[in-house]
């Protein structure tokens, strides 16, 4: 799709909303896109410009380009103006960063895009998860478990640490690191989960 809009073949501009700062960095590697072309928005860590390279990391208040990325940090709360803008929705199953409350976060994010003409069209591009199909629902169920405890412990000593330990690793890692499958951490750096998700995503899984 990048290299499509590139070569003029996509009239509207991309808009990828995406949690994962290595994901982009892989697109970014694999159709070599002139950082004229393209905007990433994303925490401004010191892992995250490593990742991203010669890529500089933009506001959501700098010009659109042909094509644009944005992590969670632009899930909520940000306007994007852009009339030829279009959004596209990356829920990457091999990597939960990607996978990230995607049902709630989804309302949010269509909605960042304030003056497109392409409102109204959102595209959902996805892949399955990393356990479908290769393994019994029981075997998942104890997987998926053994993670939500682990999420859980996580939580708990992260949240051990001083408002200025964890704005130092924030500044360090960058929000996305510290986010999973069932962790979520708000713009206080304050983590927290929501244990309804352990029965979605089995759920899910069953279906």
């Amino acid at each position: 799709m990048v290299n499509d809009k590139l070569n003029n073949k996509i009239l509207e501009n991309c808009h990828f909303f995406v949690n994962s700062v290595t994901f982009i960095g892989s697109v970014l590697k694999k159709t070599g896109i002139h950082p004229d072309n393209v905007r990433i928005v994303c925490a401004t860590s010191e892992a995250n410009k490593l990742k991203l390279q010669d890529y500089e990391i933009g506001k959501p208040s700098d010009e659109a380009r042909k094509v644009n990325f944005y992590t969670s940090t632009c899930f909520e709360g940000c306007d994007i103006l852009d009339e030829n803008g279009r959004t596209f929705v990356v829920s990457d199953g091999r990597n939960p960063n990607t996978l990230y409350d995607i049902s709630n976060q989804f309302t949010q994010i269509i909605g960042r895009i304030r003056d497109s003409e392409y409102k109204s069209r959102i595209t959902h591009i996805l892949s399955n998860t990393q356990y479908k199909g290769d393994v019994t629902y029981n075997d998942f169920k104890k997987i998926i478990e053994k993670e939500f405890e682990r999420a859980k412990q996580k939580i708990e000593d992260y949240n051990s640490y001083t408002d200025n330990e964890r704005k130092f690793a924030f500044d360090k890692w960058g929000k996305e690191h510290f986010i999973g499958r069932f962790v979520y951490v708000d713009e206080n750096f304050n983590f927290s989960m929501d244990e309804n998700l352990l029965k979605k995503n089995l759920l899910d899984y069953k279906n």
